[in-house]
C-alpha cells in the first residue's frame, strides 16, 4: 500500500492511495527489485515475485497506482 499526500494548503489537502494484492512467499525468488520484492508475490503474476517482473511493477506497482490517480485528479 502507497498513500501519496499534496499539501497545497490548510485548506486543500490530497491523499492518493495505491494498493497491490498478493501473499508474501517463504522463500526468495528474483534479483531485480529492492527490498520486499524477491518475497512478494502479487495476484495475478502466476508465482512471479515483484522481482522478476519489472516492467509490469512499473507499471502496476501500488506507487504506480498512486501516482496514477493522483495524475488523473490533478488534469
Amino acid at each position: 500500500m502507497c498513500y501519496f499526500c499534496f499539501y497545497i494548503s490548510p485548506e486543500e489537502i490530497y491523499f492518493f492511495e495505491g494498493r497491490v494484492h498478493g501473499e508474501i512467499g517463504h522463500e526468495i525468488k528474483g534479483d531485480d527489485g529492492f527490498g520486499y520484492d524477491p518475497v512478494f508475490f502479487p495476484e495475478g503474476q502466476e508465482g512471479a515475485s515483484m522481482a522478476m517482473v519489472s516492467e509490469w511493477k512499473m507499471a502496476n506497482s501500488h506507487r504506480a497506482k498512486a501516482v496514477e490517480a493522483s495524475i488523473k485528479f490533478f488534469n
